[in-house]
């Protein structure tokens, strides 16, 4: 039987709700936070993109999966992220965290920076960019080459932005740049429930931060 409605997160407070994808355009309002938007159901995804990353401050690997629409000269938007909230206890510990998903990471390809839409991305460890966007979500470490979440960033006042790596790494250095490509991996949709993304409202910047795009480049010491 085909699915009648998806789950998408509140942009707001991040609350799972549950919305129908048969009715058309919707005005949705989370029952929690109030918080009120337009929403559009998403259409079949054409193919599925991996970008695997890091977190800064525990070191453990996760990954973001992104879908793209069927419709041509779309950006591949956010579907998910392996990996596992904070919780009160404090960041996650390696134990907790998922084993890499089901479609390994061979035959890895490069891709156009440009082609991929991250917001709403946020370090599932650490809890980077979770409660508000961060004016800078992950860098691209000059010393393991892997895209590490910005749990280290320290922004120097009126001064270059520094970051350090995770402690299994031990990179260092200030963030120039932006990056052109990611490498991951690219796969076929193994459903036809699987679904794109819902259009997501009320994403902005906390105040005084500002934009920089997808990520930056951390230019060693």
């Amino acid at each position: 039987m085909e699915e009648t409605s998806t789950v998408i997160t509140c942009q707001s407070c991040r609350r799972q709700l549950r919305v129908p994808i048969d009715q058309g355009k919707l005005t949705l309002t989370c029952p929690s936070c109030r918080a009120s938007w337009d929403w559009t159901p998403p259409t079949k995804l054409s193919d599925v993109r991996i970008l695997p990353f890091r977190c800064a401050q525990t070191g453990q690997r996760f990954f973001v999966t992104f879908g793209q629409p069927q419709l041509p000269l779309r950006k591949y938007r956010i579907l998910s992220v392996f990996g596992q909230a904070p919780s009160a206890d404090g960041p996650t510990k390696p134990q907790d965290l998922p084993r890499q998903p089901p479609q390994a990471l061979r035959n890895v390809e490069a891709f156009d920076a440009a082609d991929f839409d991250f917001a709403g991305w946020y370090c599932p460890c650490c809890g980077h960019g979770k409660a508000a966007q961060a004016a800078i979500p992950f860098v691209r470490c000059s010393t393991c080459h892997e895209y590490v979440c910005g749990g280290r960033i320290i922004q120097i006042p009126d001064g270059p932005a520094t970051f350090a790596c995770h402690d299994g790494c031990g990179g260092s250095g200030r963030i120039e740049g932006q990056i052109a490509s990611f490498d991951g991996v690219n796969i076929e949709p193994t459903s036809s429930q699987l679904r794109a993304p819902s259009d997501r409202a009320g994403l902005t910047l906390p105040e005084g931060a500002r934009q920089v795009g997808i990520g930056h480049l951390l230019e060693p010491d």
